[in-house]
């Protein structure tokens, strides 16, 4: 399993509209194969902060879905709305398990 961590951060005034393109976006990706979670979380301290968190089955699921019409859509419509380039991070899992 892959998990996906972004940290976003939209430029001043460009809040709703990051909101909207991440509604979108995480709305499709849900329905895609192989996607396990797709969630994105606004900050506490700094609402144009977003953070995403991803779970794929595979890489091959994570590949497909990096050519998926929508993340297209998605990242050309962060460009005009993003104060500084996305901080992406890609963890290899061997294991997963709820609660502690």
């Amino acid at each position: 399993m892959l998990a996906i961590a972004v940290t976003y951060k939209a430029k001043p005034g460009k809040r709703e509209e990051a909101l909207k393109a991440a509604r979108s976006c995480s709305e499709k990706t849900r329905r895609e194969a192989g996607n396990g979670d797709n969630t994105f979380y606004a900050g506490i301290d700094d609402d144009r902060t977003f953070f995403l968190f991803e779970q794929w089955e595979s890489r091959e699921a994570l590949d497909a879905h990096l050519k998926a019409p929508h993340l297209a859509e998605f990242r050309a419509a962060l460009k005009d709305l993003l104060e500084e380039p996305p901080d992406i991070r890609i963890y290899e899992v061997s294991s997963f398990k709820r609660g502690l």
